[in-house]
């Protein structure tokens, strides 16, 4: 399954067409629209489609090459994406592979995603953002 230039397969393309897709109920420009809501009971939503996908930095484990470690959670079960929606908010996804029922979609103000963009190697993409203020918290 591709999404967002990423190709899904496995688990994680299991996850993400078992529990993060929901069909609208409604058509725009006759094309259905995909959203994903809130974990937060607030029926919020976004689309998933045209948000902006930043996947978590991972470490191979020699012993396992197919295993791949978050270097955040520091497992290889549990894991972490963040989007940034059309409408410039910023949405963590959090996820464990041995529990997908319990995967959370929330808000995150930009100095964490900022953070979590810095702790995952896409620091050439902060100045992008227009976040120079969040940035700079970092710097020592």
């Amino acid at each position: 399954m591709l999404h967002g230039g990423v190709l899904l397969s496995g688990k994680l393309g299991q996850f993400y067409t078992a529990f993060s897709r929901v069909y609208a109920p409604f058509t725009s420009d006759e094309t259905l629209l995909m959203r994903i809501s809130l974990t937060d009971n607030s029926s919020r939503w976004f689309n998933d489609d045209t948000a902006k996908i930043w996947r978590e930095a991972t470490i191979r484990v020699p012993e396992d090459p197919d295993a791949c470690v978050s270097r955040v959670t520091g497992n290889s079960w549990e894991h972490e994406r963040l989007y940034l929606t059309e409408h410039g908010s910023f949405i963590m996804c959090y996820f464990n592979e041995r529990n997908l029922s319990a995967t959370q979609f929330i808000l995150v103000p930009p100095a964490t995603a900022i953070k979590w963009l810095l702790a995952n190697d896409y620091a050439d993409e902060v100045p992008k953002l227009e976040y120079e203020k969040e940035l700079r918290e970092f710097e020592i």
